[in-house]
């Protein structure tokens, strides 16, 4: 199996467990299963009984150089306007989405009088609603989305329902673009946020929906979306190469 193949492979089990994980979570915070009992799709049990992988150095995505980035997305932008999957990897590098929460976008997901996509809490990995502030990049992959629109689906698939796993990654394999890993290019927006773009730490984690502690959370109820949307904007900027790498 190729490389890339066997990081899709990863990426599936992973999304999986994650899935499996959150559904158990919530049934046993309803009552539906015993409480006392750990969650068996819990990650950090999994990794006690069937260590994959030695101790030490986290194992990473793998990403294309954050300088060469934009240069990539620009290419990807070009083929777009004829791939609805390529436009789904837009619009998830555009927001620093997660993968699958880009390509199972809903058309009822998105707000264009305030220029909001709210993912909802059963697609989250956190178990909470997202709120994400479109920028102007984001909004013009929806135009186009709204052109070839054939159900609820923003991004669907051959038959009208959401694009698949594999037709979602195989689309760059096809068009010759070599972007690396999905779940890579939020790695890239935050390294853009902490290097260049010079991005609160705070509005930063809150644009990748990362988990608060849980004293900080319990103060914390609101996520900065309005203060959000300027640096999303600005991303957009860098990405499509209208500004220079590094802000002041």
């Amino acid at each position: 199996m190729q490389s890339a193949e066997k990081a899709n492979a990863k990426e599936t089990a992973r999304r999986s467990r994650a899935r499996i994980e959150t559904v158990l979570d919530s049934a046993i915070a309803k009552g539906q299963c015993d409480a006392t009992r750990r969650n068996p799709a819990d990650a950090k049990l999994i990794a006690k009984i069937h260590p994959l992988r030695r101790r030490g150095e986290r194992e990473h995505y793998r990403a294309v150089p954050l300088d060469a980035a934009p240069a990539i997305f620009r290419r990807l932008r070009e083929r777009a306007e004829t791939s609805t999957p390529i436009a789904a990897w837009l619009f998830m590098i555009a927001t620093a989405a997660r993968p699958s929460e880009a390509f199972y976008a809903r058309w009822d997901e998105i707000d264009l009088d305030k220029a909001l996509w709210t993912v909802p809490a059963a697609r989250m990995k956190s178990g909470r609603k997202h709120a994400i502030p479109r920028s102007s990049l984001a909004l013009a992959i929806l135009k186009r989305q709204a052109t070839v629109r054939s159900g609820d689906a923003v991004f669907p698939g051959g038959s009208g329902s959401p694009l698949s796993y594999p037709t979602f990654t195989r689309a760059l394999t096809e068009a010759g673009i070599d972007a690396e890993t999905p779940h890579s290019w939020r790695s890239i927006f935050r390294d853009w946020a902490g290097d260049y773009g010079r991005i609160d730490r705070d509005l930063a984690e809150a644009a990748l929906a990362h988990s608060l502690g849980a004293t900080e959370a319990s103060y914390r109820r609101r996520t900065a979306v309005e203060a959000r949307r300027p640096a999303m904007e600005t991303y957009a900027s860098w990405l499509l190469g209208d500004l220079p790498h590094a802000l002041g």
